[in-house]
């Protein structure tokens, strides 16, 4: 499975017609929709409406799309699987790849605040290496008494 963006051209009709990912959503009928949830998240289950078309000439490569409140943001995901799967089964690893998603985006930030904290380290030792340095260069210079 792999996200792709909604200009992407995918093809139909038996693999004879590209045509955009948005194009083809904004053509499915009513009846294409099915509500499914993608896993548990943070507030219970993530339930969207989800449809899928056939693409290319085999009956294992699909165009699947998730529908938003806002179809500014509509995923796409072009699937390909040795076997014939279920609606459900692209849909459960659909959320799968956004919890992996997920993670890498708190592992980018918690390896920020890592890289924040050595520098911070590194800076309040470099502080008090300099002061020491200070102070012992004035307690030298002063005449003694």
């Amino acid at each position: 499975m792999m996200a792709v963006a909604c200009s992407t051209r995918v093809w139909i009709s038996r693999g004879r017609t590209p045509v955009r990912a948005d194009t083809v959503a904004g053509c499915l009928p009513a009846t294409a929709w099915h509500r499914q949830s993608a896993g548990i998240g943070a507030r219970g289950p993530r339930y969207y409406d989800w449809a899928w078309i056939h693409r290319g000439s085999d009956s294992h490569s699909h165009l699947l799309i998730r529908r938003n409140r806002t179809p500014v943001n509509s995923p796409f995901y072009l699937c390909w699987s040795s076997t014939e799967v279920l609606l459900a089964e692209l849909v459960r690893v659909a959320g799968i790849r956004w919890s992996a998603k997920e993670c890498f985006r708190a592992a980018k930030g918690r390896a920020g605040a890592a890289g924040l904290l050595h520098w911070s380290d590194w800076r309040g030792h470099h502080q008090a290496t300099a002061r020491r340095s200070h102070h012992r260069r004035r307690s030298t210079d002063e005449p003694t008494g």
